[in-house]
């Protein structure tokens, strides 16, 4: 048979609460660019309370993408290393690749 079983004992957190929190920060600085697009158009037609509801205010560009980043560097940190915990009680994951045109020796080499 040509598979190969790895086991899965950790997940850098760090790394990945890092690259979560980037992937947050752009969402939401796009959804803040579309709703202060919106705003602008609803407050050059006057209806102001409406512009104010869709995010009317710049500022939201700076503040958005920083609590995004935040609260999902911490929320991710947080549950990869209680998965972690689990995966060391557990005696990890085992994962089942196909060999295919050698990989396995490719593992590493960057």
């Amino acid at each position: 048979m040509n598979n190969y079983i790895l086991i899965l004992k950790k997940i850098d957190a760090l790394k990945c609460a890092k690259i979560a929190g980037t992937v947050a920060a752009i969402l939401s600085l796009l959804t803040v660019m579309v709703g202060v697009l919106f705003s602008s158009i609803l407050g050059l037609k006057g209806d102001l309370e409406i512009a104010t509801i869709f995010g009317g205010s710049l500022l939201m560009i700076l503040i958005a993408p920083f609590l995004y980043y935040l609260f999902s560097f911490i929320i991710v940190w947080i549950c990869v290393s209680i998965f972690n915990f689990i995966l060391k009680k557990s005696k990890g994951i085992e994962i089942e690749f196909e060999k295919k045109d050698d990989f396995i020796n490719q593992i590493g080499k960057e």
